[in-house]
């Protein structure tokens, strides 16, 4: 048995020993220097939209938080059977996950409130199997029983109408598919954590409780744990119909 999986799920994230890992930092410079293209191009407040500050921080444990809840959703989704074809990265930023979805073989469908932003991460990642969609228009335009995953980090406590959404999601999934989201505790410790990174203001409409709430209007919810129980900063969530 590969070594690596004997360590727990989340404490594997730790330290650098898993390969979805390993494959991020691979080509994290590339993301860095997109990144900086955007931060001195684009206004403050969306700058911290596209969490720029926190994945590129100047202190290490900060990028790594950051870095490895990208590492757990790639990890689950490797770990999916049969591997997905096609995937939502709803609320997908400047496209961080794009090149990892991209040499899986995926068709990837970017949505975004900032959809210039995704198109110019997909022209940056090289990814061209990808459609990019205007979240600020809703889901209409995606078909329906089109996707399999949808991927939703740190994003649906963005959310007025997250209940709405969920039907939306429900529309588009198959009828297996699935939904992996990634919410903040926002405890204290995420507090002073979101100050250190570097947000200047604050973005939640919802709490993570009304989030999961309001999901599971549609979805059957199951809390899959959080990332490192001594940091209680995140916790990750699969939903299915």
């Amino acid at each position: 048995m590969n070594a690596v999986r004997l360590i727990p799920f989340f404490l594997r994230h730790l330290l650098p020993v898993t390969p979805q890992f390993r494959e991020l930092r691979a080509h994290r410079e590339e993301t860095y220097r997109f990144m900086a293209e955007l931060r001195d191009t684009l206004a403050r407040d969306a700058v911290d939209d596209l969490a720029i500050p926190s994945y590129t921080h100047g202190n290490p444990l900060m990028r790594h938080l950051f870095w490895a809840r990208l590492a757990v959703a790639l990890e689950w989704l490797d770990g999916l059977d049969p591997r997905p074809s096609a995937v939502m990265d709803f609320g997908c930023g400047a496209g961080v996950l794009f090149g990892a979805l991209g040499r899986r073989g995926m068709h990837v469908v970017a949505c975004d409130i900032r959809p210039e932003v995704a198109a110019a991460g997909a022209r940056s990642s090289g990814v061209t199997d990808i459609d990019i969609v205007d979240a600020a228009g809703g889901l209409a335009e995606v078909a329906a029983q089109s996707l399999e995953v949808i991927l939703a980090l740190d994003v649906l406590e963005h959310v007025e109408d997250v209940r709405q959404l969920a039907g939306e999601f429900a529309r588009i999934l198959t009828p297996e598919g699935r939904l992996l989201c990634s919410l903040p505790t926002e405890n204290a410790l995420y507090r002073l954590g979101r100050r250190l990174a570097g947000f200047s203001g604050h973005y939640h409409v919802k709490r993570p409780a009304d989030v999961v709430a309001e999901l599971s209007t549609r979805f059957r919810v199951r809390r899959m744990g959080r990332l490192y129980s001594f940091l209680p900063l995140f916790d990750f969530f699969e939903a299915q119909t």
